[in-house]
């Protein structure tokens, strides 16, 4: 009798084994579990953390962005103020040690405009960026002592339009961020300060 249950001792106690195996692997699954949810709450954590600093940041990049704006509109207004005595022509022919004044006043006479050296503050040709491609000339930049001067000067400019002198037009000219609103909006070109003369 013994013998015959011998074969079903044997296999309880192997069922008993793989029972406590079963037990000890799901413990462990248990604790690995256990393991992986601290992880993955810690990593929510982390992660509602960051996406709180993302939001901070991405404000503070606004308000950045946005004082930037206000500070280059400020720095073009300043520039174009620092302007408003100056005049801007274009297209005169460049020669070997010129006297840039002296274009400005023989400009000047052929407009009916008589312009003395002390009413001129300094004049130059402006310079040309080594990028520049183009083969126009640089124009001739003019600070009057005296604005009054210089809207006479600008005003005369109409002789121009009414052909008196020769290959004169007007245009505008003047600071990059103007420029770009002048020909990206509608801008009254007779409040610019600025004319070219073209041959």
């Amino acid at each position: 009798m013994e013998a015959k249950f011998s074969p079903l001792r044997d296999e309880i106690a192997h069922l008993k084994q793989e029972l406590r195996d079963s037990i000890s692997f799901l413990e462990m699954a248990n604790i690995k579990y256990e393991e992986i949810s601290k992880k993955l709450d810690n990593l929510e954590s982390e992660n509602s953390k960051i996406l709180s600093e993302n939001q901070m940041l991405k404000k503070m990049i606004q308000e950045l962005d946005a004082r930037v704006r206000q500070l280059e509109k400020e720095s073009n207004d300043m520039r174009q103020y620092t302007r408003r005595d100056c005049l801007e022509i274009r297209g005169v022919p460049f020669h070997k040690d010129e006297n840039t004044n002296s274009i400005v006043k023989l400009i000047g006479h052929q407009m009916g405009v008589y312009i003395e050296d002390g009413e001129i503050s300094i004049s130059h040709r402006l310079s040309v960026s080594k990028n520049y491609k183009g083969n126009s000339i640089p124009g001739v930049i003019v600070k009057f002592v005296r604005r009054d001067v210089k809207e006479q000067y600008y005003k005369a400019r109409s002789k121009m339009k009414d052909g008196l002198i020769p290959g004169v037009i007007t245009t505008a000219d003047v600071t990059g961020a103007l420029r770009t609103r002048l020909y990206g909006k509608q801008i009254n070109v007779n409040e610019l300060c600025v004319f070219c003369v073209t041959h």
